[in-house]
This record gives C-alpha cells, sequence and structure tokens, in this order.
C-alpha cells in the first residue's frame, strides 16, 4: 500500500541518493561543519577565553560525529528496507 510519506521518501532517495551512501556527501558536510567550528573560535576565545574554545571544539565534534553517524544509520536503514543491499567499498 502506498503513503504519500513513502512515496516521497522512496522519490527523494532515488532521485538524490541512488541505490549507495554517498560517502562524499558526508565527507562535505564534516568538512562544513569544521569551516564553522573554526569561524566560531575566534569569537569564544575573545568572548569566553582559552576554555570556552577546547570546550565549543569537543562540543562540535561529538554533535558533528553523532549527526552524520545517525544519519547514515538512517541510510542504511532506507536502503535495506527498500531491499538495497549497501557497499561499504563503494566511494563514489
Amino acid at each position: 500500500m502506498s503513503t504519500p510519506l513513502r512515496d516521497a521518501l522512496e522519490f527523494w532517495f532515488e532521485s538524490v541518493w541512488r541505490p549507495r551512501i554517498r560517502i562524499r556527501f558526508l565527507q562535505q558536510l564534516w568538512f562544513v561543519l569544521w569551516l564553522v567550528a573554526v569561524a566560531v573560535i575566534p569569537y569564544n576565545f575573545v568572548v569566553g577565553g582559552p576554555e570556552a574554545v577546547s570546550a565549543g571544539l569537543v562540543g562540535i565534534a561529538v554533535v558533528s560525529g553523532l549527526i552524520i553517524n545517525g544519519f547514515c544509520v538512517l541510510l542504511e536503514l532506507f536502503a535495506r528496507w527498500r531491499g538495497v543491499e549497501s557497499d561499504p567499498y563503494d566511494l563514489n
């Protein structure tokens, strides 16, 4: 049975992602998160000192890692739900 949510997810999955997880996109996402971190470091240093900078870096690393890993897990679950086996060695 087709539902609007399932149709939307299938359209998004097939048009944006193809059947394989796009590692390059995740690498770019990680890079953008670190660019944001580097942009925030001078502000944290001026406002809160060195302790704020190190705490901010640890926080950004943990949060970005959780976001990216959670996103990968959701993509893998959706691929398995669709019956597509992903290849962990496919770097395209």
